[in-house]
């Protein structure tokens, strides 16, 4: 229901319009809403609720990019060229839209996919220009991949019953549409964070040395051998070329994202390796993630030329972004303690019971990911001499709710 985000492609023009929720225009700095936001600093979202970061009057109805509701928005129009698929001119408005029709992923994907068997006749205008987007996108994502990077991965989504137990989980796969949608989302932010030169920037920054040795060596143990060079970009391409070949690309890329920094929020902008972008920022999630609040705040000052206002945001601003980041971490942390504890009364349930899993990490702990009917569980094994990314059957041995441990035991190794 908190929908942040729209777009519309004017092909003749070729300009992509990012409209955004205008939350600064209802939640007003230091007021009280804004000091529970700002302690909130993240909305969080279970399969069966959500906790929001803003009162649910704001954040799913006021502010809300509801379909055929007029709504103030924050809108960034993006000029691009057809030839170098680089944006020319990024002009920042402050707007009112009326937001024509929400789609599925799945919806849109259908319609990449030229299957338009559940076309509606109001889609005729949508498609005249979001099917030339999904073309222009693949060029700009082609485009932003010769310096940033591509890592496949998928998210595990649960699905618990009235009494809050877990009967089933699904993986959520990145399609075209989530890469359209966020290919956009991306242009924005970083068009927005070309605006400013002191206030507050997602960084991102590259691995050490001695974690990409650590890497190397991880690799090397399940025979993924590749000549060290200090070009991270080359590094990291050659070593998904060859886990592909070796039908291992998603669950190496897990390994190079675990030997990376974790992206922080800081007033002064150092870059974000990953995206392979030299100035970057959250623009676009201001219903659920305060930084974007913030960082609307700096904009419109910024707009107006307010330097008093400018300077009023950003009194103390090296602490607030430390807090936003502590946040972050906390908010992922709730999410993960969650999901642990609701594998964890799974697995009360079964034990003694086999299942397939594949060993994720044998470094100080040998931990294995389930990977079955149920996936995703994290497991403790009791044995040692597995070797990483192996595929195994596990026996549940035990279950501890209190910690939201589950220790197995590996009863067979499984051909890959």
């Amino acid at each position: 229901k908190d929908f942040d985000d729209a777009i519309y492609f004017d092909k003749e023009e070729c300009i992509l319009y990012v409209a955004i929720a205008d939350v600064s225009e209802y939640v007003f700095a230091f007021g009280q809403i804004d000091k529970e936001a700002k302690e909130r600093g993240f909305s969080i979202y279970f399969p069966h609720k959500s906790i929001p970061m803003l009162p649910r009057s704001l954040s799913e109805h006021i502010c809300s990019l509801q379909p055929n509701e007029d709504r103030l928005s924050f809108c960034f129009a993006l000029n691009l060229d057809p030839q170098s698929f680089q944006v020319t001119e990024a002009k920042l408005h402050n707007a009112i839209i009326k937001s024509v029709r929400r789609y599925s992923y799945d919806e849109v994907d259908a319609f990449l996919d030229r299957d338009f068997s559940a076309q509606k006749k109001s889609d005729l205008v949508v498609l005249e220009w979001l099917l030339p987007l999904h073309s222009m996108m693949n060029k700009v994502r082609k485009q932003r991949l010769f310096e940033g990077f591509e890592f496949r991965s998928t998210d595990v989504r649960m699905e618990v019953d009235n009494m809050q137990q877990l009967i089933a989980t699904r993986l959520e796969l990145e399609t075209p549409s989530h890469a359209l949608i966020e290919d956009c989302m991306l242009l924005a932010n970083k068009a927005a964070a070309h605006r400013l030169s002191v206030g507050i920037f997602r960084n991102h920054e590259a691995p050490s040395f001695e974690k990409i040795v650590d890497l190397l060596d991880d690799l090397a143990t399940i025979g993924l051998n590749v000549a060290f060079t200090p070009d991270l970009n080359k590094l990291i391409a050659a070593i998904q070329a060859k886990a592909a070949e070796l039908n291992l690309r998603e669950d190496v890329d897990k390994l190079i994202i675990k030997s990376q920094k974790k992206a922080v929020y800081e007033p002064e902008s150092k870059g974000h390796f990953g995206l392979g972008f030299k100035t970057y920022t959250h623009f676009t999630s201001p219903i659920r993630r305060y930084s974007d609040l913030l960082l609307h705040r700096l904009l419109k000052a910024s707009l107006e030329k307010d330097e008093k206002i400018t300077r009023f945001l950003l009194s103390d601003i090296d602490a607030t972004c430390e807090r936003i980041s502590d946040l972050e971490r906390e908010s992922d942390k709730v999410a993960w303690d969650y999901m642990d504890r609701k594998f964890a009364r799974w697995a009360a349930l079964n034990v003694g019971e086999r299942f397939h899993a594949i060993v994720t990490d044998v470094n100080k702990t040998v931990i294995a990911r389930l990977d079955d009917e149920i996936k995703g569980a994290r497991l403790f094994l009791l044995d040692e001499d597995v070797e990483l990314l192996e595929r195994v059957e596990i026996m549940i041995v035990e279950a501890d709710i209190a910690s939201a441990r589950i220790h197995a035991r590996v009863t067979k190794r499984l051909d890959s």
